[in-house]
C-alpha cells in the first residue's frame, strides 16, 4: 500500500503513480463498477487511497496475471482488497520509473556490444521496443521474487 502525504490524486498523478496512461484508468473506471472517483468542482476525477489500492489491484489482475477483464471484474467482486494487496504487493511507479529506465537505457549498449555491433547506431542493431523491455524487466523481477520466496 501507497502511503500518501495527500489525501487526493489527480488523473495525471495516479497515471504516473501506477504507470497506466489517462485514457486507460478512464476505461477501467467505466468497466469495474467498484472504482468511481470523485469530481471536484471543476469536473476533474479526485482519487483516494481507497481508489489507488484498487486500481493496484487492477493493474496486478490484469498486468501481472494477465486476467481478462471479465475475469479480473468477477474476482474483485469476491477479494478483500487489503488483503490482496498484503498477498500480491504492489510497487509504485515513480520509486522505480528511473530505476526500470536505467536499466533499460544500459540494456540496450550491452546487448549491441553482445551481439557485435559497434556503435548504438550501427544500422544492423537490433532495436528492441522500449515498452517490451520495461514488459521484461517487470517478468524478470516477479521471477526474481518467487525465487526468493521459496
Amino acid at each position: 500500500m501507497y502511503e500518501p502525504t495527500k489525501k487526493y490524486f489527480s488523473i495525471s498523478e495516479v497515471g504516473k503513480l501506477v504507470d497506466e496512461q489517462q485514457h486507460v484508468l478512464r476505461y477501467w473506471e467505466r468497466e469495474f463498477t467498484e472504482l468511481r472517483p470523485k469530481k471536484n468542482s471543476a469536473g476533474n476525477r479526485i482519487y483516494t487511497q481507497k481508489d489507488l489500492d484498487l486500481l493496484c489491484v487492477i493493474k496486478i489482475m490484469l498486468r501481472r496475471m494477465r486476467l481478462s477483464v471479465i475475469d479480473a471484474k468477477s474476482q474483485i467482486k469476491k477479494i478483500d482488497v487489503q488483503a490482496f494487496l498484503t498477498e500480491h504487493p504492489f510497487t509504485f511507479a515513480e520509486s522505480e520509473r528511473s530505476e526500470v529506465s536505467t536499466d533499460i537505457d544500459s540494456a540496450v549498449p550491452a546487448i549491441a556490444r553482445k551481439y557485435g555491433s559497434s556503435s548504438e547506431t550501427d544500422s544492423d542493431m537490433v532495436m528492441i521496443p522500449r515498452a517490451e523491455l520495461r514488459a521484461m524487466c517487470e517478468l524478470l523481477k516477479d521471477i526474481e521474487h518467487l525465487l526468493r520466496t521459496v
